[in-house]
């Protein structure tokens, strides 16, 4: 996992994997994704379409936890192990993603 801070108007950019996932720990942020432009806001997610560029702008201070798919199947287990069932009920519920 690779955690990347970003101050309140700074830009940011990722090489873009498929397979990762970014989520937002902190603040807000714009992402622009292969013709795809969200907004995640803390606690929400997404997945990077592409192997292409992925460009973050960061609207408030912010942090953003880059995942692989070993780190997510991770969590779901250690979810598991610590809350049960219910636990993965609730992580596997996708916030509806903003478009801009």
């Amino acid at each position: 996992m690779q955690t990347i801070f970003l101050p309140q108007q700074s830009l940011a950019s990722v090489s873009g994997n498929a397979q990762q996932w970014i989520a937002c720990e902190q603040g807000t942020v714009w992402i622009s994704d292969d013709g795809h432009d969200v907004v995640l806001q803390r606690g929400e997610k997404w997945q990077i379409c592409s192997d292409r560029l992925v460009v973050i702008e960061s609207l408030q201070e912010s942090r953003l936890a880059i995942r692989s798919p070993q780190t997510i199947t991770h969590s779901i287990w250690q979810l598991m192990l610590e809350h049960g069932s219910n636990a993965l009920r609730h992580w596997a519920h996708r916030p509806e993603i903003k478009t801009i």
